[in-house]
């Protein structure tokens, strides 16, 4: 298990302590049951900021193993982080089933299929959300689009083609009538929007529009799903390539049938050249002008700091002062920081990243090692009481990180603290190296040589 893996860990490393001149990376509870004299020092002035994210973030990918959930829909308004709103679009595609005669079939009516996901409940949950579907203003080129980040908002045309007002129901299933079957059925929970039959008619009844997913895409050329809720709240949908998202369409024949196109698959078949990626991609757009963060943005006098998904905001620490520790080995180094608590959800988990001495940016090594990440690096929210008060903290274990940037193998004396899982809206307010009761600390266990 974990703890008698770390032992053994702690066992090796103390070893080395007793054998080497250079710095160990080991445990602090190992220093009990050794014959050294270790010293704990949380005295080490550091500065943080709330500062913009250095990456974007991915919302969609020309890739056949890119999956992200939940999508998310609504709008958030927080008085400490201003707005962020989110706008889903998708783009129809050819699975490469057969398509009926809609030369002989008729229409009876198009139906956007878009499941609900049970993540991505933020907010308040019993507002009603004004959903409207948006044509896209242009069409997309599968072949040449790889990438779009979430900040990438695509054209749409202003005027509405579908529209609904609706309470979220993400575990309430519906009740479908078929219409060509003349029966009812129970389906998973989902939002469904008719479109425009008349359109589809004659876009598949040419059947130049069919020969390929690009040429069905250059006619209708996609949807952007957007919500405007009466107050601030989000929820989830399901674009996952195993959800039911789709188009369907009902129409009549000899038989009645439903033909569908896909909206959530990103693979492109080697086998069928007429199918190819579908787009499915959120972009966030945030304004947080007057809120309490735009006040502090940048400002290292600050008492709080702010961690934000989606577009939001990274914490960037200074860990300068550390070169100042010349005749000591470094054994642990801990970066702690508490949350203050706001009512929302705070972000379950951080990383923390660096730039090296040739502008990349990486993963500090001690979040690196893949293998001993669950002893090395933590970054996990924690509970602990103090004095009889619950509090909720971060601990981020960087021993291998500061050994290298005071023995000169890094440059930069920055650190940045980034959430895990980018695409929720959750938010921490941390209480920075100057809030007065609960200041961020680097903490160093050190022995001397």
């Amino acid at each position: 298990n974990r703890l008698t893996f770390f032992i053994i860990i702690l066992i090796t490393t103390g070893c080395l302590i007793i054998s080497c001149n250079d710095d160990i990376t080991v445990g602090s509870s190992i220093l009990g049951s050794q014959p050294i004299e270790a010293d704990f020092n949380d005295e080490i002035v550091i500065t943080a900021k709330t500062v913009e994210p250095l990456l974007p973030f991915i919302g969609y990918r020309n890739r056949g193993d890119f999956e992200r959930n939940p999508y998310l829909l609504g709008s958030l308004d927080d008085p400490n982080l201003g707005q962020t709103s989110s706008t889903i679009f998708v783009t129809p595609r050819l699975t490469g089933a057969a398509i009926p005669d809609f030369n002989v079939s008729i229409i009876d009516s198009v139906v956007l299929l878009i499941p609900y996901d049970t993540l991505g409940a933020y907010g308040d949950q019993s507002a009603l959300h004004n959903i409207s579907v948006h044509r896209l203003q242009d069409a997309i080129d599968l072949e040449t689009l790889d990438t779009l980040f979430t900040s990438d908002c695509l054209a749409y045309e202003e005027t509405p083609i579908a529209e609904l007002d609706i309470v979220p129901a993400p575990l309430d299933s519906v009740e479908v009538f078929i219409t060509t079957l003349e029966s009812t059925i129970t389906d998973a929970p989902q939002i469904r929007f008719s479109l425009d039959t008349e359109f589809w008619q004659e876009i598949l009844q040419d059947t130049l529009n069919t020969e390929g997913t690009q040429e069905l895409v250059n006619q209708v050329r996609g949807y952007a799903i957007k919500s405007e809720p009466n107050a601030s709240s989000m929820f989830g949908v399901n674009l996952l390539s195993t959800s039911i998202a789709a188009i369907e369409v009902f129409y009549r024949d000899s038989i009645p049938g439903i033909f569908e196109l896909d909206i959530s698959s990103t693979t492109t078949s080697s086998s069928d050249t007429r199918t190819q990626t579908s787009i499915k991609h959120s972009c966030f757009e945030s304004d947080f002008s007057g809120s309490e963060v735009e006040s502090t943005l940048g400002d290292p006098l600050a008492e709080l700091n702010y961690l934000q998904g989606m577009e939001g905001f990274n914490i960037e620490y200074d860990i300068s002062n550390v070169s100042d520790i010349t005749e000591e080995f470094i054994n642990l180094a801990v970066l702690e920081f508490f949350v203050l608590e706001d009512g929302n959800e705070p972000i379950a988990n951080v990383g923390c990243l660096f730039i090296d001495d040739e502008g990349d940016i990486e993963n500090i090594l001690d979040f690196s090692i893949e293998a001993l990440r669950s002893v090395y690096f933590d970054g996990s929210l924690q509970e602990v009481e103090i004095n009889g008060q619950t509090l909720m903290k971060y601990e981020v274990i960087m021993t291998n990180h500061i050994i290298n940037f005071r023995n000169g193998n890094i440059s930069s004396p920055f650190v940045y603290i980034v959430p895990i899982g980018r695409g929720l809206p959750n938010h921490s307010i941390i209480c920075g190296p100057n809030h007065p009761t609960f200041p961020a600390k680097l903490k160093l266990i050190t022995t001397k040589p």
